[in-house]
């Protein structure tokens, strides 16, 4: 199990709810045909075809060097499964993304401010989301706990305002997930605050730092913003 296989792995363990799901759903398809190759795409043990495609070598074929036709067909059989599912699961993911957009929109029409918390994952935001919104949370010691953006009331001197507990950031996170993750990621784009937590008891926390500016510099990138909100 290669290290993108064994993230994704942890991703599908932790997918709870619907809008979870469907993103680790479409990130596991992207996955799952860039693993595409000339043979049997096995996926996490599910095998294409339990008989080995035979390869047939260049002399076989008069140089040419490329599959019996029948091997071809499963490649392209897959490809075209792979296809419907991600139509069918980018359906549904639109019915999510309106439903949020108008959210959104309420939001800012009743002047309610949005912090974003992020952090690298497993550095203690869903408890410091907890501690400032005095709310019952599933905080759990572990890596990729949340999936999910959480909104919570966050009360503050004269007015209310929303806290938001976003999916934890790692190093070089696959660019199938940050795409599969980008809506909801994209989120933090539209706060009027970032709140970074950092575990600075963790001996990479310099590292981890670094690491969280990358992945929010990758999303500003990928998205229509110019500017990344103040973090603090």
């Amino acid at each position: 199990v290669d290290r993108f296989s064994g993230i994704l792995e942890i991703f599908l363990s932790r997918a709870h709810n619907k809008e979870s799901r469907l993103q680790v759903g479409l990130a596991a398809l992207a996955y799952k045909r860039s693993r595409l190759v000339r043979g049997n795409s096995d996926f996490f043990g599910e095998a294409a075809d339990e008989r080995p495609t035979e390869v047939v070598s260049s002399k076989q074929r008069g140089g040419t060097g490329k599959l019996a036709g029948g091997g071809e067909q499963q490649i392209e059989l897959e490809r075209r499964k792979i296809k419907e599912e991600e139509h069918k699961l980018r359906g549904e993911w639109e019915g999510v993304l309106k439903s949020r957009e108008l959210q959104r929109k309420n939001r800012q029409k009743n002047g309610i401010p949005l912090v974003a918390v992020v952090g690298y994952t497993n550095a203690g935001k869903s408890q410091v989301v907890q501690t400032l919104s005095h709310s019952q949370m599933d905080v759990q010691n572990q890596i990729f706990a949340t999936l999910e953006t959480k909104n919570r009331k966050l009360h503050l001197p004269h007015r209310e305002a929303v806290i938001s507990d976003t999916v934890g950031f790692i190093s070089d996170l696959p660019h199938f997930l940050v795409e599969a993750f980008q809506s909801t990621l994209e989120e933090i784009l539209y706060a009027d605050v970032i709140l970074h937590v950092r575990d600075i008891s963790n001996p990479l926390n310099e590292f981890q730092t670094f690491s969280v500016y990358e992945v929010l510099r990758d999303i500003l990138k990928r998205s229509d913003h110019h500017s990344l909100p103040p973090i603090i």
